[in-house]
């Protein structure tokens, strides 16, 4: 009976730990996911920029040509 309940501490406690490790195991990896689609959005954030001011001006060309002629 007293090694039931030493094994059963033991038990709980392995079981506590292998959680505690699994959810920090976990939000590790959605920071470095998180870090990674932040690396991606600053890198992609120019060409971005870029492109929505050619499809603005190309946009303000085309209105203005059948508008005028």
């Amino acid at each position: 009976m007293f090694f039931y309940r030493i094994f059963k501490r033991c038990y709980f406690l392995l079981l506590a730990t292998l959680y505690s490790l699994f959810y920090t195991f976990y939000w590790l990896l959605y920071t470095f996911y998180l870090l990674l689609y932040t690396f991606y959005l600053l890198l992609i954030t120019p060409y971005l920029l870029l492109y929505t001011r050619y499809l603005l001006l190309t946009t303000v060309y085309a209105i203005c040509k059948v508008n005028c002629c």
